[in-house]
């Protein structure tokens, strides 16, 4: 299954949030190892640090125009 996550989040340093999201990832894949998260985020968390880290890991990630929200990039 793969499971999108959707999130309105940019800030300097990942937070509690991205921990929370990070549990839920560990808990999809505890459950089934075809399990995949994909994390969509807006374009002004482009160049964050946690953002970087999470690629690292081999993640997908997909950015939110700042222009539309009827796109992806």
């Amino acid at each position: 299954m793969i499971i999108a996550e959707v999130c309105n989040y940019a800030p300097d340093y990942a937070g509690n949030y991205m921990v929370s999201l990070k549990s839920l990832e560990k808990a999809a894949l505890e459950q089934d190892e075809s399990n995949e998260m994909i994390y969509v985020f807006p374009s002004s968390a482009r160049e964050k640090k946690w953002v970087f880290d999470l690629k690292n890991k081999n993640k997908v990630f997909l950015f939110l125009m700042a222009e539309s929200r009827d796109c992806l990039i």
